[in-house]
């Protein structure tokens, strides 16, 4: 993954079954990348099974919403991981 300075995203939302790569191998690959350690990561998917979740959260996904998902909540997580995003982009310019 190639991503410029520009390009790296605040919060990604991300399904686990996808056609050819699912949910768990983005975070995977993501969290190989120092870059996006400050991106909020949410999956929203219909896999509501305790291991699923547990995968997930020990993958390092922010937040892990099983569908159906109100809207409203959706809208609380992203502003969470927001949030947090700022907090850690502060602790950051701290240490630097």
């Amino acid at each position: 993954m190639g991503w410029g300075l520009n390009n790296i995203p605040d919060v990604i939302i991300c399904d686990i079954m996808m056609p050819d790569l699912d949910g768990y191998n983005i975070l995977s690959e993501l969290n190989r990348h120092p870059s996006m350690a400050t991106v909020g990561f949410i999956f929203l998917t219909a896999k509501a099974n305790r291991d699923s979740i547990t995968e997930g959260m020990e993958l390092g996904a922010d937040v892990y919403l099983t569908k159906p998902f109100r809207p409203k909540q959706l809208l609380e997580e992203i502003a969470s991981c927001l949030a947090k995003q700022t907090s850690l982009q502060q602790a950051l310019k701290v240490h630097e």
